[in-house]
């Protein structure tokens, strides 16, 4: 098993992206591994939304910048929060600009 419930018969396209998130998976260190076929559904559901949203800013004509697919595609709002840093301060008990000791 892939791991991946992909729809059968594959969509047009579709294949592209399982061939896509496989190498982005391969190439991932060790952040967020796909442990199980339900965590392996929503990353590469995330994954596929990222790739849709790139390439629709990356189409239109009128944007100055273009994106990339990077090492937060498939992380959940939570994922980011913990990789960058972010944390709500009533869950650590601290008030805004304050430091812990």
């Amino acid at each position: 098993s892939s791991g991946i419930n992909a729809e059968w018969p594959l969509r047009p396209g579709e294949g592209d992206y399982l061939c896509a998130f496989y190498a982005f998976q391969a190439n991932k260190v060790s952040e967020h591994p796909c442990r199980t076929t339900a965590d392996a559904d929503l990353r590469y559901g995330l994954f596929k939304k990222c790739v849709d949203e790139v390439n629709k800013s990356n189409s239109n004509p009128t944007n100055t910048y273009k994106l990339g697919v990077n090492a937060f595609c498939d992380m959940t709002e939570e994922d980011k929060k913990e990789k960058l840093g972010l944390q709500h301060p009533k869950e650590e008990g601290m008030l805004l600009g304050s430091r812990r000791q």
